[in-house]
């Protein structure tokens, strides 16, 4: 889903100036959603685009990849909406198959989405603030408004507690040298890393603790007190793997933000250096998807619209920390700031070389 992507990060400010000034414009609509295989989302709203909220006459969404159980699916539709400065309010419904009644989310229209139509007349302060691309204008990508509510904690430790009982490792690829995911949790697992992936350099954001409750070679280290980092590095060595280690703690938007500049220029430098990366944390729903994030916005300058999107798509468990991101960007300028900038020249350069190669 990234390469579908990169080439509309490329925008100058001026040409979505222009766009914005259009009040006709396609809408991309994005809901992520646990669902099972059989499962239908729609969109539906006040606008005669959305079906007037009628459900019979509302827009169908995509799956980004088909819905497996136990863990979510990213969902998109690009509506044409005729007239965008005008205020409207929508919904996402579902239904797990054909003969089952459609389900809305929330609790009634007091939760009902809005769009007030503000943004569209405001002009993005940086190529950072960018949201529209190829003619398409990106609303954020959210969750399905669940009974029971969304945290980043029920997110997170719903997707974990199925991996961790299945002793599985599950993962995504981002884009052609980067992956996300969840610990290895078995030398089989280091295995298919390095033979079935291709990958030459784990970044790893685990702490100590939690690598001790989710090490990579339990079988042949039963005992807690012998599962220390060395260990670790030295079992990656033994499979030719480069190892990078940056222990960060879970669930805190301030640590991710202090974190994310040195993780995002690590991993832009691995890449340039031609690693296919493995990033990973305990469940690949927080912290490794935040250093992912930080490359793409920090090195490659997508927009965090954007970025926002190509995660999501490629990897729908993943949790989303823009205040982490924006507020890692300044620290990350002052430290790397000149590097940061040949890096994106070199990639720019790499990126043309490539394409004019075939």
């Amino acid at each position: 889903m990234c390469e579908l992507f990169c080439n509309s990060g490329r925008q100058d400010l001026y040409s979505v100036q222009c766009s914005l000034r259009r009040k006709s414009m396609k809408v991309r609509f994005s809901v992520i959603s646990f669902v099972p295989p059989g499962t239908s989302i729609a969109v539906v709203g006040s606008l005669p685009e959305l079906g007037s909220w009628k459900v019979s006459e509302c827009p169908s969404m995509s799956p980004s990849s088909p819905p497996k159980s136990m863990e979510p699916s990213f969902w998109s539709a690009d509506i044409a909406v005729d007239d965008l400065s005008v205020p409207f309010e929508y919904k996402f419904v579902r239904k797990t198959n054909p003969s089952a009644n459609w389900e809305w989310e929330g609790y009634g229209s007091h939760d009902n989405r809005k769009w007030d139509g503000k943004e569209m007349l405001s002009t993005p302060a940086s190529e950072q603030d960018v949201k529209v691309f190829d003619g398409v204008f990106l609303l954020p990508p959210t969750h399905f408004m669940e009974s029971q509510g969304m945290s980043e904690y029920s997110h997170t430790t719903r997707f974990y507690n199925s991996v961790k009982e299945r002793n599985d490792m599950h993962y995504n690829r981002v884009s052609d040298n980067l992956w996300v995911g969840s610990c290895p949790r078995s030398r089989r697992h280091i295995e298919k890393l390095r033979d079935e992936l291709k990958v030459t350099c784990l970044l790893n954001f685990q702490t100590h603790e939690d690598a001790k409750n989710n090490f990579p070679d339990p079988e042949h280290f039963p005992e807690w007190d012998k599962r220390t980092p060395q260990v670790i590095y030295d079992l990656f060595k033994e499979y030719s793997l480069a190892y990078v280690w940056i222990p960060t703690t879970d669930m805190s938007t301030q640590d991710r933000a202090n974190m994310l500049p040195q993780a995002a220029f690590i991993l832009g430098a691995l890449i340039q250096n031609g690693h296919a990366v493995y990033v990973h944390c305990n469940a690949g729903v927080g912290r490794s998807v935040a250093a992912a994030c930080g490359f793409l916005c920090y090195c490659l300058n997508h927009p965090v619209r954007l970025v926002h999107h190509m995660m999501c798509s490629s990897r729908p468990v993943a949790y989303f920390d823009e205040a982490a991101l924006r507020a890692g960007r300044s620290d990350f300028q002052v430290k790397y700031g000149d590097v940061y900038r040949r890096l994106h020249e070199d990639g720019q350069k790499r990126n043309c070389f490539l394409s004019a190669g075939g």
